[in-house]
């Protein structure tokens, strides 16, 4: 558990759709959509800090597109 004003540095895979959860497709790994990330953070006691799109891996090949986050623990 971080202490409070602990940062996390995490990446996800991206969803199509920003304004998705989550879903898991069809390579079994969840993808998250920026809109969701923001509310699934809001629930928590985390304020998203940064967020950028990245690429977080090559699937046979091919870059795989993701969402970078940096989120800070408020309480």
């Amino acid at each position: 558990m971080l202490a409070p004003g602990g940062l996390l540095l995490a990446s996800v895979e991206a969803a199509d759709d920003p304004e998705t959860p989550f879903h898991l497709h069809d390579g079994l790994r969840y993808r998250h959509g920026a809109a969701g990330l923001q509310r699934g953070l809001d629930a928590l006691p985390y304020r998203l800090r940064a967020l950028t799109p990245v690429t977080t891996r090559l699937n046979r090949g091919q870059p795989v597109a993701g969402l970078a986050y940096l989120a800070e623990r408020l309480a």
